[in-house]
Parts: C-alpha cells; structure tokens; sequence
C-alpha cells in the first residue's frame, strides 16, 4: 500500500515480505489479489492459452440469545426463550483470459508465493512434467468460529442463567479452468 500509515487504522505484516505492513480492514482482500496476480504470471510462464476463474465468498452470522430459568428449590422446571438472526453476504468474482504463448513452458522465477503454495508446485509439476494440456482445480473451504458468554446471577429464589452466542462462519470457493 502506498504512502504513510493512517492515524487510527489497525496494520497487519505481509505474511511473507516483512517490509510490508497492510491495513486490517482489507487485508484478506489484498492478500487474495496478489496472489491472483502472481498465479496469473505463473500461468503465463507456464504457456497457458485459456484461463477460467470464478471465485466466490460468503459470509453468514448467526446470533441467538436463550434464557433459562428456574426456581432453586425445583430446578427441572425450566423455561427457554431463544432469538435467532441471520446475515449472509456474497461476493463473487469472474476471470476470463485467452493467451497466445511465444515461449515454451518454463519454471516460475520471481514468485514470492510459489515457495508456499503446494497447489502451485503441483500445477507446475504436471505442466512442466506431465505436459498436461487442460487441468480444472476446486478449492471449497469452510470456516466456522463462535464467541460464547453465559452470565448466570441469582434474583431473590430464581436462578437466571442467559446465554449470547454469536457464530461468525465464511466459505471460500475457487474454481479453475486451464488450458496449455
């Protein structure tokens, strides 16, 4: 990111050029493109002629709060109140590309990711090894936290025990089509 940092803005470090640091409010997102970038490159070194990407992202909260309460001298008798809510968010994103290579397929030389990327090394081992012509790659990724408080306190002979959960859940779905 170019400039001076922000008053009052949170930064991550890049995770691999520790001379980098980038805003938290779009870090993913940042992340993401450069790495699309840099893959696009090493599909260019690697002669392809059609590139196909669809990427998708969505994202879904989910809060409830529940109450229990009981009397302490007969505490199976309880009662539930539950509220549920739901937000999802969808972002979608298309590539389309045809090339016309002048070079043969080479090995990826400036690519600061290709180091940790083992989908990449895979890719470039059955171009450049298996001569592969036509490969199509699905990422399908889910990931599901939650934050939880129960706060229990006593009133005269009740026992109130309410429960705030909130769970924060993101898929990730690439798919690619690739052409040599």
């Amino acid at each position: 990111m170019p400039g001076h940092p922000q008053a009052n803005e949170i930064y991550l470090a890049h995770p691999i050029n520790d001379q980098q640091y980038i805003p938290a409010s779009n870090y993913l997102q940042f992340i993401y493109e450069e790495k699309a970038r840099y893959f696009v490159k090493m599909l260019m070194n690697l002669a392809v002629t059609k590139i196909e990407i669809k990427y998708c992202r969505g994202v879904k909260t989910f809060g409830g709060i529940a109450a229990n309460i009981a009397d302490i001298n007969d505490a199976s008798e309880r009662s539930n109140a539950g509220v549920k809510t739901e937000l999802s968010k969808d972002n979608e994103f298309q590539f389309f590309g045809e090339y016309l290579p002048k070079h043969e397929s080479e090995l990826p030389q400036d690519n600061i990711w290709y180091e940790y990327e083992n989908t990449w090394k895979s890719l470039v081992e059955q171009r450049l090894i298996g001569k592969a012509k036509n490969l199509m790659f699905t990422y399908d990724y889910s990931m599901k936290t939650s934050l939880g408080t129960d706060l229990s306190f006593i009133v005269e002979k009740c026992l109130a025990q309410i429960g705030i959960n909130t769970e924060y859940g993101q898929h990730t779905k690439w798919e690619m089509k690739l052409s040599f």
